[in-house]
């Protein structure tokens, strides 16, 4: 479920939070799912590793070209991927941000089923008004920092549990004029530092479970990277055919249940 819904733009912690408060089970018995948010990273990085690959390149050789010129410049069109990168870390702001100063109101909608209703229904709306943003033409190379900012602070509104941080990325990235495969690959690659700070304020714990469930926890994290992967490449394939909205309606399907 975890390496199905992660990318999907349904709701990944929706899904978790339904079972949790339909059938009543506590925190401590599902712990294991950070092992599965760690095959669904593992899977982002190996489907987008050329990406990843030119972005380390570029930051390196810009790092160094700063460094040694009298009068350094922000990465840009020399730089397109190290640019990139510095997106990425403006667009992971907000979300750190909303993270930190509403923690706890953050933890008391994760036992509220109210709000997973609500939160399906506005990613289910969004979803589906995506379709007037399908004629997007612009690029990556084009991406301006407040179109990055924006999308943050779509991704911070989807820490909400049911709010689908793939599908209110993606359409916030079409509604700043950006194409929606473009859309998708940023909300990919910005997913990344998202899952992997999770996963490490969580590590502790993990690491403590890990020594009397090893079995478990590797069997999950292997069918979650497989499973993330198989779902990176259908999702990519059905918003190029534009298909994104059909998610939407499964969402609301979602809240009625």
């Amino acid at each position: 479920m975890q390496g199905l819904t992660e990318f999907l733009p349904i709701s990944s912690y929706g899904h978790l939070v339904f079972l949790q408060l339909l059938f009543g089970i506590s925190d401590s018995t599902v712990i294991f799912d950070i092992a599965l948010h760690w095959g669904s990273l593992l899977a982002v990085i190996v489907y987008f590793y050329q990406d990843l690959f030119r972005m380390v390149r570029e930051i390196i050789l810009w790092s160094l070209s700063f460094f040694k010129a009298r009068s350094p410049a922000l990465p840009t069109s020399s730089f397109p991927f190290a640019r990139l990168g510095g997106l990425i870390i403006v667009a992971t702001v907000p979300a750190v941000v909303f993270g930190l100063f509403f923690e706890d109101f953050i933890d008391e909608t994760f036992q509220s089923m109210g709000m997973l209703i609500f939160g399906w229904i506005f990613t289910g709306l969004i979803l589906i008004f995506s379709r007037r943003f399908d004629v997007s033409q612009r690029t990556l190379d084009q991406m301006s920092v407040v179109d990055a900012l924006l999308i943050g602070i779509a991704q911070a509104i989807a820490i909400l549990p049911s709010v689908s941080r793939s599908g209110t990325t993606i359409v916030a990235g079409m509604s700043c004029g950006i194409k929606k495969q473009e859309a998708a690959r940023f909300s990919f690659l910005m997913s990344i530092p998202a899952i992997l700070g999770a996963g490490v304020l969580k590590l502790k714990e993990g690491m403590e479970y890990f020594r009397g469930q090893t079995t478990p926890m590797l069997v999950g994290f292997s069918v979650s990277l497989v499973v993330s992967y198989l779902s990176i490449w259908g999702l990519m394939h059905m918003i190029q055919k534009g298909k994104l909205h059909y998610f939407g309606y499964y969402c609301l399907g979602m809240s009625v249940v």
